[in-house]
């Protein structure tokens, strides 16, 4: 018997947008943190099922690694070094106004959001529309072309084509050879 993918998030074995999208919801809700406890290595409590989900995302390696410090609360921000090991100082290097915790540092400090809105398009789509400036469309192109090209990399190996949204039960796979530089990890299943 071939091998097959299949989605067992689903009676049919297919992935489909609406059964990803109930999946993400499920473990958004399990996701449970407590954001003033710093001091907790993991403070932010994941069900298996959390963890499984985030390591079979198509994404860079380094980002899934980024994503899981930061559920565990275990990124090196100021705050969670200073109760630890007691040395430093425990406000944000960046802003120097705040405590700086991960949720600080990554999404309220003045800082990280000017970051966040660095979005080519949707900068420049607010420039247009708040300061009656004109960005040349070209350069936004280019720029979104390069963020574009970078997510597609994460998402399929080098010569398979970009899939849709929707995968089919009796797709075969077959093994392949990673990139040059890419080590890659494969394993069985059974169901009974």
């Amino acid at each position: 018997m071939k091998d097959r993918i299949y989605w067992s998030k689903s009676s049919t074995g297919e992935y489909t947008v609406k059964s990803g999208y109930k999946l993400a919801k499920c473990i958004r809700k399990k996701v449970v943190y407590d954001r003033s406890n710093v001091e907790s290595s993991s403070s932010r409590k994941c069900s298996a099922q959390s963890w499984s989900f985030l390591w079979g995302l198509n994404l860079k390696q380094k980002l899934k690694h980024f994503i899981w410090k930061y559920l565990q609360n275990i990124l090196p921000v100021n705050a969670i070094i200073k109760a630890r090991c007691s040395k430093g100082d425990h406000m944000c290097f960046c802003c120097g106004e705040h405590l700086e915790t991960v949720d600080h540092l990554l999404f309220f400090c003045d800082y990280a959001k000017a970051i966040w809105e660095v979005a080519p398009i949707w900068k420049s789509r607010n420039t247009r529309q708040f300061e009656a400036k004109a960005r040349d469309p070209m350069t936004v192109v280019q720029k979104a072309v390069g963020e574009w090209r970078e997510y597609q990399d994460a998402q399929v190996e080098e010569g398979e084509p970009v899939r849709g949204s929707r995968v089919g039960k009796e797709e075969l796979s077959e093994w392949k050879e990673p990139r040059e530089a890419w080590v890659k990890i494969n394993s069985d299943a059974a169901v009974h």
